[in-house]
């Protein structure tokens, strides 16, 4: 048996990890929300495909 042992960093909140899950793949559903950031800001680092 091994004695090492892994940090695995768990969300908290008000549904548990489900709420971290959906942020989490809600930002894949953004990318014109991003380029318009892009494009407000003048700067591309905010554009979708530098996230």
């Amino acid at each position: 048996m091994s004695t090492e042992s892994c940090r695995y960093p768990r969300a908290r909140g008000l549904g548990g990890s489900a709420v971290h899950n959906a942020l989490v793949n809600n930002i894949t559903d953004m990318e014109r929300d991003f380029d318009n950031l892009a494009n407000m800001f003048n700067d591309s680092i905010w554009s979708y495909k530098n996230m």
